[in-house]
């Protein structure tokens, strides 16, 4: 599942060039995903713990913003630019 996160966040920082996405709930995200919500909370809280993900309350009441951290980014491009 935590994977499936990833590349969410990847397809929309490629088509946007914004690395987070606002969500109204892991229910919000899980339908995107088409996963059960209680997966998508548990991939969020292991990526978070891994350092690749960000995940905090927005300014936006009642949204949570779930982004790629920089760092992570950055090794994504490095990848890409060796291949």
């Amino acid at each position: 599942m935590e994977r499936e996160v990833v590349e969410v966040l990847v397809d929309h920082y490629n088509e946007t060039g914004c690395k987070f996405v606002l969500v109204k709930s892991q229910f919000e995200l899980s339908e995107k995903l088409g996963a059960n919500p209680g997966e998508v909370l548990e991939a969020l809280k292991n990526l978070r713990q891994d350092n690749v993900i960000y995940l905090y309350r927005s300014d936006i009441e009642g949204y949570w913003k779930i982004g790629l951290k920089t760092s992570f980014l950055k090794i994504l491009e490095s990848q890409d630019r060796n291949e």
